[in-house]
């Protein structure tokens, strides 16, 4: 999208200009340049940030909070979260509820994503 949209308007600044990685860089590229009005998607941002911070528990722990490196943001993320928690041993339990949220939470940010991009002509 960030390339789409810089073609599009001849911009000379291009994402990989950004600090950042993946979608956060992404996001704050189209915001810089007025083609995301990320107020549509506050919430849902939120949450793509905690679901990045259980997936980084997950892939670099195996999901054993007591050696992730802040493990209070993760137990923070769990205690806001329905569907997700932690066992005896400090791990995560993920219930399938959880997954069910994680995938329509990506795709609303994703539709409202392609809504402002594509659908405008920006």
């Amino acid at each position: 999208m960030c390339l789409y949209v810089r073609n599009r308007h001849s911009f000379v600044v291009d994402v990989t200009d950004f600090r950042g990685e993946g979608i956060t860089r992404s996001k704050e590229y189209l915001e810089r340049h007025g083609i995301f009005d990320t107020s549509q998607v506050n919430g849902t941002w939120s949450n793509l940030n905690n679901f990045n911070k259980i997936r980084n528990c997950l892939v670099h722990c195996n999901g054993n909070i007591a050696t992730y490196k802040n493990k209070s943001q993760i137990i923070s993320v769990v205690k806001s979260t329905k569907n997700i928690q932690l066992d005896g041993d400090d791990k995560l339990v993920i219930e399938k509820e959880y997954v069910g949220f994680v995938i329509d939470e990506i795709e609303r940010f994703l539709l409202e994503i392609h809504k402002q991009v594509f659908e405008k002509n920006v």
